[in-house]
């Protein structure tokens, strides 16, 4: 890659890089389609605000008829997704507990360590970089505890639009060194032919219609999986 940001040491910054962060936060929507009966025919020229509005086929249903709220809260174009301080440099000293509600003591050292990640972060420059970086493309962030299913643990949350997966591909693109209007859109074939022979429920579908392109084109290869 020739992209102007180079690999971050630290897990927590790499995972708010553009490519790793488009990477995750759609692989996590496709996922989402595994048990919700996927159409077999998603193309690659299409953007993304598919994974996010019912389909216009009533004989297969979008995210949106399992998650009535979301519609009726009219944020059906908005992605929510959190980056886990848990992957952080081991200064942090993050926290997380693996269950849903936490107990007085566990919230208080959870309070804590948000307090010293928080601190580290906001005061490092590369952090700083990152999320200016989103922020400018309209994807807000804040730091908070969660509670979820799978435990309470110390975030980055991080919201947008649909527009917004398009500007974070975009820098993605520029990242990854793509400069001519073909290289950019050959990238993102190849990515959504990576994310659908890959994260679909019916992904055998795709390995038999498309060759396999490796990893993502937005991520250095040397990060690649050995099977995609």
């Amino acid at each position: 890659m020739t992209g102007s940001s180079a690999q971050s040491t630290d897990m927590f910054l790499r995972l708010l890089q553009p490519g790793s962060l488009l990477s995750n936060i759609v692989a996590g929507r496709l996922r989402r389609f595994i048990f919700h009966n996927p159409p077999p025919d998603f193309k690659v020229e299409k953007g993304w605000r598919w994974l996010f509005n019912p389909l216009p086929d009533a004989r297969v249903r979008g995210l949106l008829k399992y998650y009535q709220y979301w519609r009726l809260s009219k944020v059906n174009d908005q992605f929510y997704y959190t980056v886990a301080l848990q992957f952080g440099r081991t200064e942090v000293h993050t926290i997380t507990f693996n269950r849903r509600d936490a107990t007085a003591e566990e919230r208080a050292q959870l309070d804590e360590s948000m307090r010293v990640a928080h601190a580290y972060y906001e005061s490092d420059p590369a952090f700083q970089v990152a999320i200016n970086r989103l922020n400018d493309i309209g994807i807000s962030s804040e730091f908070k505890m969660y509670q979820e299913d799978q435990g309470a643990y110390n975030a980055l949350g991080l919201h947008g639009s649909v527009a917004c997966l398009e500007r974070l591909e975009a820098l993605a693109a520029d990242d990854a060194g793509y400069r001519s209007s073909d290289e950019r859109l050959a990238a993102a074939k190849r990515f959504r032919i990576f994310l659908f022979r890959n994260y679909l429920g019916n992904s055998q579908h795709y390995r038999e219609r498309y060759a396999d392109v490796g990893g993502s084109p937005y991520d250095d290869p040397s990060n690649w999986p050995e099977k995609t």
